[in-house]
């Protein structure tokens, strides 16, 4: 028999109870509804069933976790809503917007009959109230059903999760993975709108001041514009959830994306830097949230990534800095050792270095037969930092050439030109590693002869 005490008030049951029966039974009829609870530090939920004494402390709308779980059970009705409009579409959440939500529907062009349609719909899935159940399923069951989807990230994410079975959420013959607390069911989820936005939809949560009606939509253009960015920037990264970062991470490209990025805020520093010349603005403002480096603004010292952010299409003259940022990564440098005898007798270590670059995807590498000569190993360095040992194919002392191969894949190969279309007098861009010291610089001269 549980006593279930509230707000100071307490009930002993004579059998088990769930939250929502408890809390029905504690508070007055005048308190805010309940959406969960906080007990011992947990989150309950409202079906959650109380087998011992314990204190709850009511979640309401008013509570940063009640307007989360509200969310949750919300996005599920989205979910269900344009699954059953749309099979094939596959819904994107972007970013939060006022007291909403910008969402996207992915293979499919938003028009103006789409919001009434799927809010239709989710008000028909409120209307049946269909329950949210609880389920707990293998990480391989779980990967094959979003798999059959087309949610692959989802399916990707899930595989990096150091867990092997998950609660997945079910209502209406779909299921979804929730990090968090749910409503009971859909009837519970009765406030909302959803609102044509080009290219996509916003969905409005309630009003956090009137939670009866939902939250009135203001129009926010350079807030947009800036999620908008910061949407494409992701595309040009390559990386648009937690499982493309995570991808990157255990393909050791992290500090290649770092770098992208770096460039990606120098070029926006650049643009605002001529806004403030142009406007000749005498005293310049910064706003934003906690560590979002108000004040460390930091120029970076690493162009290489460039060329990702300018997109150069290779049919118009690039620029030093574009040839640099787009070659950089296919150069390499190497360090050899080897053993010698001197005069005396004795053996003598010595070491030497020198530059090389990608001829291949899967570790064939081209230098100078000087540097590699009489090597006794050989390590290749690359231009995000990894090592590896290197084997000599084959050299050439005529021609001084030399092939090495290490045990790599997914490197980004050189763009090979045509020798006979060098005329003398061009320009000429060395990127390189001259005597181990100037690592990856670059200088510039002319074909002398």
């Amino acid at each position: 028999m549980p006593t279930i005490e509230c707000n100071q008030q307490h009930i002993t049951f004579d059998q088990p109870v769930t939250v929502a029966q408890a809390l029905a039974r504690l508070l007055p009829e005048s308190h805010d509804k309940p959406l969960g609870a906080f007990c011992e530090g947990r989150v309950l939920e409202l079906g959650s069933r109380l087998t011992q004494d314990t204190t709850l402390r009511p979640i309401t709308f008013q509570d940063e976790e009640g307007r989360r779980i509200y969310e949750r059970s919300l996005r599920f009705i989205l979910l269900l809503a344009v699954h059953r409009c749309y099979p094939d579409v596959r819904v994107r959440i972007e970013h939060s917007i006022g007291f909403g939500m910008y969402l996207q529907l992915v293979g499919r062009r938003v028009v103006q009959g789409d919001a009434k349609l799927i809010e239709d719909t989710m008000r028909e899935i409120v209307a049946a109230n269909l329950p949210f159940k609880r389920s707990r399923w293998s990480r391989q069951q779980a990967s094959d059903y979003f798999t059959r989807l087309g949610w692959t990230d989802k399916a990707a994410l899930l595989s990096y999760r150091p867990y092997d079975y998950f609660n997945i959420s079910e209502c209406g013959g779909l299921a979804e993975y929730f990090y968090g607390a749910m409503l009971t069911g859909t009837g519970d989820v009765p406030v909302f709108s959803l609102r044509y936005y080009p290219p996509g939809l916003i969905l409005q949560m309630p009003a956090p001041n009137d939670p009866a009606v939902p939250a009135p939509y203001v129009s926010r253009p350079k807030h947009m514009s800036t999620f908008f960015e910061s949407n494409y920037w992701c595309q040009i990264l390559g990386c648009s959830n937690a499982a493309d970062l995570n991808d990157l991470i255990a393909s050791g490209q992290l500090r290649e994306f770092i770098r992208v990025n770096e460039a990606l805020h120098d070029k926006s520093l650049a643009e605002i830097a001529e806004d403030i010349l142009r406007m000749d603005a005498r005293a310049i403002f910064l706003a934003g949230p906690s560590s979002s480096g108000k004040t460390t603004i930091r120029q970076s010292n690493r162009t290489a990534s460039e060329i990702t952010v300018k997109q150069v299409s290779g049919q118009t003259l690039m620029s030093p800095a574009e040839v640099y940022a787009s070659t950089v990564n296919s150069v390499v440098s190497i360090n050899c050792s080897s053993v010698s005898t001197n005069i005396f007798g004795q053996s003598v270590q010595s070491a030497s270095s020198g530059s090389g670059f990608i001829i291949t995807q899967d570790g064939y590498i081209v230098t100078n037969h000087h540097v590699v000569s009489g090597a006794s190993s050989v390590t290749v360095t690359l231009h995000d930092g990894r090592e590896y040992p290197a084997t000599v194919v084959g050299s050439d002392s005529d021609y001084d050439v030399a092939v090495l191969k290490i045990n790599a894949t997914d490197l980004q190969p050189v763009t090979l030109g045509n020798s006979s279309n060098v005329n003398v007098g061009d320009s000429v861009l060395a990127i390189g590693n001259p005597l181990g010291e100037l690592t990856f610089s670059m200088s510039q001269g002319i074909v002398s002869c």
